[in-house]
């Protein structure tokens, strides 16, 4: 034989393929993380990995009412805001909860999530589960279950507002690379929902 035939050149073909495309993903999300390590940090971030996935949470008192805070929180018009690292629409929405769905853009790939969210103002939290995740692009893990809440209570120097969020991801060579790159996202999300609520809470 003087060379591969049509059949056994195309599998060869799509590998080298595939191979290209999880080297621009990683190089990627290594950019991204490096970049991130520049950011100065807050003892008021924790991000845990774990088997299945991560936990985050984000924790900072100010001078404000519990209802105010709240209303920031939960209202989409407010949500959306300082949820700006990706697009947000309101699906549906009934007394106190909405559906709602992401979508997460980035040069390689594409990520969608639909997650309920519910008011509990008694209980001074607004509590959110994921409902579906699909993803385009690039073959990044995939979010098998993400859930967790904002709440606002009493602190030491005034009102603390406490976000956390659990994630599972499926399995996946990429995973690593992947959690880097999701401690960077939600340290992002925090300061910016940070940032919204202090300037718009009194």
């Amino acid at each position: 034989m003087t060379g591969l035939s049509k059949l056994e050149a195309e599998p060869a073909h799509a590998y080298a393929k595939n191979r290209r495309c999880v080297r621009a993903l990683l190089l990627w999300l290594l950019a991204t993380a490096m970049a991130a390590q520049g950011a100065p940090a807050d003892s008021t971030y924790q991000f845990t990995e774990q088997e299945r996935g991560y936990s985050f949470t984000a924790t900072f008192e100010l001078d404000a009412q519990a209802d105010r805070v709240l209303d920031l929180l939960y209202g989409f018009e407010h949500f959306q805001k300082f949820a700006r690292r990706s697009r947000c629409e309101l699906l549906d929405e009934g007394p106190d909860w909405q559906r709602v769905r992401y979508t997460h853009s980035a040069g390689f790939w594409t990520m969608t999530a639909t997650l309920r969210r519910e008011l509990d103002r008694p209980g001074g939290c607004v509590w959110f589960e994921m409902e579906s995740a699909a993803r385009s692009g690039l073959p990044i893990p995939l979010p098998t279950a993400s859930s967790g809440h904002y709440c606002v209570a009493q602190g030491e120097t005034g009102l603390r507002v406490t976000y956390q969020q659990v994630g599972e991801t499926e399995a996946s060579a990429l995973k690593a690379a992947w959690l880097r790159y999701a401690r960077t996202e939600a340290i992002a999300f925090a300061e910016d929902m940070e940032s919204y609520v202090r300037a718009h809470a009194r």
